[in-house]
């Protein structure tokens, strides 16, 4: 889980997908997905609208906040990437 800003975070998990919640209505205001498995770790980019995730099968998304769209994908041969 990361902040976003006050009133935002945006956090991954077991569902293989990221949401990003309003703090003040405890919503979950959209949910990113395209992930195959568990996310281990996600990363927002210093001051950008840009978070990156990656899971235990090698794969790495960078997704755009802002539009709400995945940008990259990265698949790795390794079998985790952290």
């Amino acid at each position: 889980m990361t902040r976003l800003n006050k009133n935002r975070i945006v956090c991954g998990g077991d569902d293989y997908a990221i949401k990003i919640w309003d703090l003040k209505s405890n919503i979950c205001s959209f949910t990113f997905k395209g992930h195959a498995k568990m996310i281990d770790i996600l990363v927002r980019m210093n001051k950008a609208n840009i978070a990156s995730s990656s899971t235990c099968d090698g794969t790495i998304k960078i997704w755009d906040i802002t539009s709400n769209s995945c940008k990259f994908t990265f698949e790795s041969r390794i079998n985790s990437v952290t």
